[in-house]
This record gives C-alpha cells, sequence and structure tokens, in this order.
C-alpha cells in the first residue's frame, strides 16, 4: 500500500527578507533560517566570471530567477559536460553578530563570497559545510556561489575520460549546482558544536534501557561565562550542573538516563523519543532564554555482530533486504525536495523493503522518513572506483577520512542508520595507501561513533586476498553481477562460498545485484522484464542457500542517468539510462518490482521465504578464493 509521509510545511518568510524559519528537515541545530527566496543563477561556461567578478555583481542583466536547490543540467539527456555556474541570493538579515552559512550539498566545487567578500571554498558533494559570515551586515546581503563540475584526477568520486569524445565521464550524471538547501545559523555566546543520544538497551529477560546524551559546548565570545544545558526527553527535563566556560574553550557535559518501559526502535516498530537540548549563560542580557539549541528524535535499539558474521537487531536476527537509488529525477535532477523523498520512500514501503543504499549520504530529511519508517540507511561516502595511483597522495587519503567523519558527525543520531561504507568498488589489490585509507577511515569511524557497524562495498572479483585491513571491517558488501557482465548466474553461489571461507567472521551482504531491462520479449534475452524478473529470483534464490549472507539489495530502485553512450551489458540500450531499475525513469513499476516485492514480503524473523532457496542449485566448492579466477569487473 503506497503512502505518503512527508508532508510539505508552509513557508514562513516574510514576503521581502528572503529568509524563512521553515527548516526542511528537523533534526540538528535551532535558529536556523531558509535563505529560499531571491536566488539567481548565471552559466559561465568559459570561465570569465572570476575575471568579471561576478561575485559583485548586484546588477540583473545575464542572471535568471530559480528556486534552490535546483541543477542547471537536471534535464540534460544528452552531454553531462562539466560547467561553471553562479549562484546569488539575495535577503535582509535580521541582525549582525554571529552568523554561519550551512550549505547541506553543493554538487561540485565550491567557492563562496558575502557581500563581495570571500569567506570560503568546499570540495565534497552530499556533505554539509558551514563558513562564518564575518561580513553579514544587517539589512540587505548578497551570498554569491561559483559551482566548479569540472573532474580532475585527484577526485574520489573516480572519472575517467569517454573513449568517443574524450570528454570526463562519471560512475553517475555529473549533475551541477546547489542540490540542497541553505541556511543562515545564529550563533550567540556559545554553540552545541557536538552532541550525541547513545541508548544502551539489555533485553535478558526483560528489556531494560538507558541513554546517555553527551553534548559538547564551545565558547564564541571573549569572555568567561557559567554555562549550563537542560535536556528534554520526553516528559522529563534534566538539568546540568553549571559549568565555568573559558573565552574560546569547549566542554563536555554528559549524562545517563533510565528509559523505564523502553519502546525499541525496530523495521517493525519504528518507536523515537525526542530529544531537546537547549544551552544557557549567565548573562542578564539573554533574559533567561537558551543560546544553543539542538533537537534530536532517537531510537533505542541494539546493533550486534557474531563470531559467525550473523547481524542481529535487538538480539533478533537481522536479515537485509531492500534496493540502492540515485538520487535523480528526469525534471528535478538530484535537486530533491518532499515530493521526490515522498515517491521514493513510498516506493520502499511497496516492495517491503527493510534497508535502502546508495552511492553517498542521503538528504537528512529522507533519514528522518527512514526513522520513522523503520528503513535502515547503508550510510555511504562518495569515494568510489578510485584508482590506487590517487591514494599514492596522503592528502587525499586525508581528505577521504574528513568525509567519513563528516558523515558521522552528520548522521549518528538517525536510529535507521546502522553502517558506514567507507567505499564502493575499490580496486581488488589493496596498496600500501589504500590500506591506509582503509585502516585510517575505520579508525575514524569507531573512535567518533562505536555503535554501529562499520563496512566496505567491493564488486566479484576472484583476485580478492586476506588483506589483514579487511579483517577490521564488520560487513563486507558484495556487488554481484554475475551472470550479466561475465560468467553465468550459477557461479554466483560458488564465488560467494568461497569469499565466506576467505572471511568467515565478516557479515557479507549482497550491496548490488541487478539486470537492465527495457522492453519485453524472450526470457533468455538481455535487457528484457523478462531476463530481468528471472534473474533477480535466481540470484535471491541463491542468496536465500546462504545463511552466511546477511541480505540482498538490487541494484537499483529507479533507473537513472550515468554518461552518455551507456549501454550496461544491455543488447538494445536507452543511453544515457541505466536501467537496472525495478522502476523506469517514467516512475512506472517494472514486472520484476513485483517478483521481489513478493519475495520480501515473505521474509520472516530473519528468513527468507519457505521454498526460495529450493529454485537454485548449490555450488559444490566451498574452498578459499583463488587468486586465478575470472574477474566480473566493476559497473556503475
Amino acid at each position: 500500500m503506497m503512502l505518503v509521509v512527508l508532508a510539505a510545511s508552509g513557508d514562513a518568510r516574510a514576503a521581502d527578507t528572503g529568509l524563512s524559519s521553515h527548516a526542511v528537515y528537523h533534526d540538528g541545530p535551532t535558529g536556523r533560517l531558509l535563505i529560499g527566496g531571491h536566488w539567481s543563477y548565471r552559466m559561465d561556461p568559459d570561465d570569465q566570471g572570476l575575471g568579471a567578478h561576478y561575485e559583485r555583481d548586484a546588477g540583473s542583466a545575464g542572471w535568471a530567477p530559480v528556486g534552490i536547490p535546483f541543477n542547471w543540467n537536471a534535464k540534460d539527456n544528452t552531454y553531462d559536460a562539466p560547467s561553471i555556474g553562479w549562484f546569488r541570493a539575495k535577503f535582509t538579515a535580521p541582525s549582525t553578530g554571529r552568523w554561519n552559512v550551512r550549505f547541506e550539498s553543493v554538487t561540485g566545487r565550491a567557492s563562496v563570497w558575502l557581500n563581495g567578500r570571500f569567506i570560503g571554498s568546499h570540495d565534497g558533494a552530499y556533505l554539509p559545510f558551514e563558513l562564518r559570515a564575518l561580513s553579514l551586515r544587517k539589512g540587505s546581503n548578497q551570498l554569491t556561489v561559483r559551482v566548479d563540475t569540472h573532474h580532475t584526477s585527484r577526485d574520489l568520486t573516480f572519472w575517467n575520460a569517454d573513449p568517443v569524445t574524450g570528454r570526463p565521464r562519471y560512475g553517475w550524471w555529473n549533475f551541477g549546482g546547489i542540490s540542497r538547501e541553505v541556511y543562515l545559523r545564529h550563533l550567540d555566546h556559545l554553540d552545541i558544536s557536538q552532541i550525541a543520544a547513545v541508548p544502551t538497551v539489555r533485553c535478558a529477560p526483560a528489556c531494560t534501557a538507558s541513554l546517555r546524551v553527551t553534548a559538547t559546548l564551545k565558547s564564541l565570545t571573549s569572555r568567561r561565562w557559567r554555562a549550563w544545558i537542560k535536556v528534554r526527553v520526553g516528559k522529563r527535563l534534566i538539568t546540568f550542573h553549571p559549568r565555568q566556560l573559558g573565552a574560546g574553550r569547549s566542554v563536555t557535559l554528559s549524562t545517563t538516563l533510565p528509559m523505564p518501559n523502553p519502546r525499541l526502535w525496530s523495521p517493525e516498530h519504528p518507536s523515537l523519543y525526542p530529544v531537546r537540548t537547549r544551552a544557557y549563560v549567565d548573562d542578564r542580557a539573554t533574559k533567561g532564554q537558551p543560546v544553543a539549541g539542538v533537537d534530536l528524535n532517537v531510537g533505542l535499539r541494539t546493533l550486534r555482530r557474531n563470531s559467525a558474521g550473523r547481524l542481529f537487531l535487538n538480539d533478533k536476527p537481522l536479515l537485509l533486504h531492500g534496493a540502492s537509488h540515485h538520487e535523480d529525477t528526469r525534471n528535478a535532477g538530484s535537486a530533491w525536495g518532499t515530493s521526490q523523498w515522498n515517491t521514493v520512500a513510498n516506493d520502499y514501503l511497496a516492495l517491503h523493503a527493510n534497508v535502502v543504499r546508495s552511492h553517498y549520504p542521503l538528504h537528512p530529511a529522507f533519514l528522518e522518513l527512514c526513522d520513522r519508517l523503520g528503513l535502515l540507511v547503508w550510510d555511504e561516502v562518495p569515494v568510489y572506483q578510485t584508482p590506487n595511483s590517487t591514494w599514492n597522495n596522503p592528502a587525499r587519503i586525508r581528505q577521504g577520512i574528513s568525509w567519513d567523519r563528516a558523515m558521522v558527525e552528520r548522521d549518528h543520531n538517525h536510529a535507521s542508520v546502522f553502517t558506514y561504507a567507507v567505499s564502493n568498488e575499490l580496486n581488488a589489490d589493496i596498496t600500501a595507501g589504500q590500506a591506509a585509507y582503509l585502516d585510517g577511515a575505520v579508525t575514524a569511524i569507531r573512535a567518533a561513533d562505536p555503535t554501529r557497524f562499520v563496512a566496505i562495498d567491493r564488486y566479484s572479483d576472484g583476485r580478492y586476498r586476506s588483506f589483514p585491513v579487511l579483517k577490521r571491517f564488520d560487513l563486507h558488501g558484495i556487488n554481484d553481477y554475475f551472470g550479466w557482465y561475465g560468467g553465468t548466474t550459477a557461479q554466483s553461489g560458488s564465488f560467494l562460498d568461497k569469499y565466506h571461507a576467505t572471511f568467515p567472521a565478516q557479515a557479507i551482504a549482497i550491496t548490488e545485484v541487478g539486470a537492465e531491462a527495457n522492453r519485453s520479449g524472450d526470457v533468455t534475452q538481455k535487457g528484457t522484464y523478462e531476463f530481468q524478473q528471472q534473474y533477480l529470483h535466481d540470484q535471491l534464490a541463491i542468496f536465500a542457500q546462504r545463511p552466511y549472507i546477511a541480505g540482498a539489495m538490487i541494484w537499483a530502485l529507479r533507473d537513472f542517468r550515468v554518461q552518455p553512450g551507456w549501454a550496461g551489458g544491455n543488447p538494445k540500450p536507452t543511453p544515457p539510462w541505466n536501467m537496472k531499475g525495478l522502476i523506469d525513469r517514467f516512475t512506472g513499476p517494472k514486472p520484476a518490482f513485483q517478483t521481489v516485492s513478493d519475495v520480501y514480503a515473505g521474509i520472516r524473523d530473519g528468513v527468507w521465504p519457505a521454498g526460495l532457496a529450493a529454485t537454485a542449485p548449490v555450488a559444490k566448492s566451498a574452498s578459499r578464493l583463488s587468486p586465478n579466477s575470472p574477474a566480473f569487473g566493476p559497473s556503475p
């Protein structure tokens, strides 16, 4: 049954300010003002804007009005060419003082000016960043953003040259623009720089739970203050003892709250507890009002992996079953809002899925949907097919680890997020540089959040050996395309058995499995709906035979754009669209959608439907992987 799950909120903006008190997502710092009105943009394909000082241009010539979020190439189905675009917002600030400008995602390298003064830059789509609005003035202001989508060999989301056009081609469509919203965030006396609400749950024999709330306060002034916080969990209010906070210093406060008669979060019962944190200082000028705040909605639940690689949620067996998707629709590109989030959430519900995956961190509003709907999230940074040569540069290693930290910092209070994935389809031969990144990523994530799993996503390749760093991961995701890009479907089981023998303690989940489908035809012909149906059914049956498989995610939920000339193994392709989706680009379900939905609907208590495993041959070999096995290479 389809269910709209997120209502569009009204705009509380005064018509002439360009600012709104309506925040698109709810969890996070209070006091955000959406810079939602009076945006315009202009393209700069020849890179003349810097010389012409577009950052200081206040006129209307050459600029077109636009709503944010926005991709300038959202409707491009032909070129996928890199370019440069400029965005400009005019707004009226309510006051001076300390403010940050917060960007939820700029798809491209961003350079930012406020009132003609350069305030900073950022490289890394899908992750938020904040810049101090040092040149903000009370009254009229102009924010200008230059977005550059040209790629280089230093990129962690790898690109290569198209053999026909010579243009760079990406792993997915090279959308350019401000793809998520922009906020102005007020800072007063201090900031809650970090906050975590970490549950502890024990269910033997009855369930008991507690919640440890930890907040770090950072002083923003040159004075010394007494500071304290109040935390409201449901109807309970806890006031912390005041602490002295010196100029420019930080202090961390924490408390553990018993949670009587806990309602545990699970896909079947996604219970959430509101946690409202407010910070205060002993300055009479504040009139007793909070100077900072963070709102959370927290789920009480436990995650565990045993020595045999089995996963447990609240001490019950966990079988992952879902799909992956790209943020790509024909008219909006990756600049999604309420309509797109609702539609995709409904798709997952209709699929009877319990897990969602993408190649990058999804919008926080969508994570809030997943929290409320009971959809687990395989959270992942866009470190994709990065060649080993890139990891020879220590700066790229540091950049990748900084992305991991940013993902954890943003998402660690979401009950739906159960694992962090540090990469997808890196080279099977792990060099010293790649190992340094993987090892540093695991260390950084576990230091920031020891309560969740850490994952690595890999493609099916017989060259895999037991590199020591791989034993540090809780979850190994396998992108399994046997029978599509190479080999036969039956070889899938043999490969997985050998992989499990090589990594017996790691949980193994199928992070991708799929086949292109864009027409009706014979079941034996690649590219037909009938082939896709049979292929996915047979693959799921192979996975169901193997208790060590922690679950499967179909690639993909929906068709999406990849690159000009894309074929993807389909004899009759529809470039640039990757047609492995269970839903086509016009949002119509393909026959395989119902096939997968029927299988997922039959899963009970972490067990595949009875009889599914009997429909596919059991592989005989369980020996370790041979370094001479044929490789089935990566694919978007």
